[in-house]
């Protein structure tokens, strides 16, 4: 018996018999004692445990602890005593625990396994429209399309004996063939791709009694169709045709000089074309910066804006607006970037300016409220229509009331970021984004935040975090933006803004910008 486990000898050498039954879970074995030929009782720093073996072989092990009577768990070493009627006396820390075999019962009942809940992307869903649905609401054999790839599994064994003890092992049989074995009841898989797939689950009393067979559902995840044979077919006719093609080309050379001249007036067609285009952008960036404010405003004092669009015209927005000694300020990041995101940032600015200047409404989770309203007004999202628009944003907004010094804060997806005396705290967004009502139809957090001079606030949008990095560097990510405004938190903010957009240029080096960048930070004086 050592710290390291328990061993038998075998010849000349020792051989471990279990090395769970010592792992740290229950501490290391302080005491030891045999209650008979097969079964070997041991006193942990946690605990006790009851061996049994067949030969040399553990054949079943189950612990102890305060759920079986075992008020004092911590062990001390070598006291244990077994008496001739079977008791065995542990000596403890806080006294001494008897162990009586007559009230021993083993619970050779396994728990009683069934699915509460089948989520797709971590949200309720109505699985009528891919599967059978269960009277309990699961799915029977979903056939899923590729985007739905993000599923998430609630089962629950039950049993009225230490229903805490039961142990879960579950695997998904088409991304893996490995068990996990785990307490939680749930099990989450993201980014699937196309193929069929297995959902096997199985339970364990405290006692080591098992279903007899796994829970399962199966289901399939649809390739999107680029990806089918058919279209593989597609393709490869078109190449065969485009070399038979080519080959008849070649073979005459008046064809090919009428094939270049019409070429060339397409080409000038096509380059006209995109003049007309790339004019009728630029455009819609003077249109866009007329309606953004500048990225320094009077009314917010000790405020820098780090403002870098993907394209000429962005999806990302941010929205001032002061009145009466409210400072509101918002950082957006519509659907998309470029013309898309850019055409969805005005519609939210103007409509964040109706709101508060018109509805006369300052509490931010109210503005959020009419303004997933209003979205969805002006996007007939509310309609049968299957092709209606599911374009939206997500946005952090806070109200500053100068008269208190408190800060009122409600977010859609995105969080606020609280610098106070140099440490950084989260305040968390509601997982709703604009442009969802119909879908979540839930109000909108609003958080009262009693400022102090020296706080520092930061909202921002996701293409910071989401930037990949020169020579490899993966992700920007949280951690990387939260250590760096931590890191500059004493400068100015003149000085922070500098140093933000020389970390990510940095960071970035020659690879390309992938999406809108925004972050903005104000300093409570």
């Amino acid at each position: 018996m050592t710290n390291n486990g328990l061993f038998r000898k075998s010849g000349n050498s020792f051989v471990q018999i279990h090395a769970e039954a010592t792992s740290a879970s229950a501490g290391g074995f302080l005491s030891m004692i045999q209650a008979n030929d097969s079964t070997i009782w041991v006193g942990m720093s946690r605990g006790v445990s009851r061996l049994t073996f067949r030969g040399d072989s553990l054949v079943a092990t189950r612990t102890y602890g305060v759920n079986d009577g075992f008020e004092n768990m911590d062990c001390n070493p070598r006291a244990v005593f077994l008496n001739q009627d079977g008791r065995i006396w542990f000596g403890t820390n806080g006294g001494i625990n008897v162990y009586h075999p007559e009230f021993d019962r083993v619970n050779t009942k396994p728990p009683k396994l069934r699915f509460t809940e089948v989520l797709l992307f971590q949200a309720e869903t109505d699985w009528s429209e891919w599967a059978e649905i269960t009277f309990d609401g699961i799915p029977i054999n979903p056939d899923l399309p590729y985007d739905k790839n993000h599923i998430s599994f609630r089962f629950k064994g039950v049993t009225h004996v230490n229903p805490e003890e039961v142990v879960y092992r579950y695997r998904l049989v088409g991304q893996t063939n490995d068990w996990i074995v785990t307490k939680d009841r749930k099990a989450d898989y993201n980014n699937l791709p196309p193929g069929d797939y297995r959902f096997e689950v199985s339970c364990t009393n405290k006692d080591g009694f098992s279903t007899s067979q796994p829970l399962v559902l199966e289901f399939t995840i649809r390739p999107p169709f680029w990806q089918t044979w058919w279209f593989y077919l597609i393709i490869v006719t078109i190449i065969a045709g485009g070399i038979y093609s080519y080959l008849r080309i070649r073979s005459a050379n008046f064809k090919i000089t009428q094939i270049n001249q019409e070429l060339n007036v397409q080409k000038e067609i096509i380059s006209s074309k995109n003049k007309d285009i790339m004019d009728s952008i630029y455009y819609a960036k003077r249109i866009q910066d007329a309606v953004l404010p500048p990225t320094t405003v009077p009314d917010f004092p000790g405020t820098f804006v780090f403002f870098k669009p993907k394209d000429v015209v962005s999806g990302d927005f941010y929205w001032f607006y002061h009145i009466d000694g409210l400072r509101l300020f918002a950082a957006a990041d519509c659907t998309g970037h470029g013309v898309p995101g850019a055409f969805m940032s005005i519609i939210g600015y103007n409509l964040l300016d109706k709101i508060a200047g018109e509805y006369n409404i300052y509490e931010p989770a109210k503005i959020l409220d009419k303004l997933n309203d209003e979205i969805s007004r002006t996007l007939h999202q509310k309609s049968a229509d299957k092709d209606q628009i599911r374009d939206g944003m997500d946005m952090a907004l806070i109200c500053h009331n100068t008269h208190n010094n408190t800060l009122e804060f409600a977010g859609a997806v995105n969080p606020l970021w609280l610098m106070r005396a140099g440490a950084l705290e989260t305040i968390k967004g509601d997982r709703m984004p604009i442009g969802t009502r119909d879908i979540y139809n839930k109000k909108y957090t609003n958080h009262v935040i009693s400022l102090q001079p020296g706080d520092l606030i930061y909202l921002y949008t996701d293409g910071i975090i989401d930037q990949f990095g020169a020579n490899g560097g993966g992700k920007f990510k949280t951690r990387r933006l939260k250590d760096l405004l931590e890191k500059i938190s004493h400068l100015s903010t003149e000085a922070q803004l500098r140093a933000i957009e020389s970390e990510f240029e940095s960071w970035k080096g020659d690879e390309e910008q992938l999406d809108d960048l925004l972050v903005i930070g104000c300093q409570i004086s």
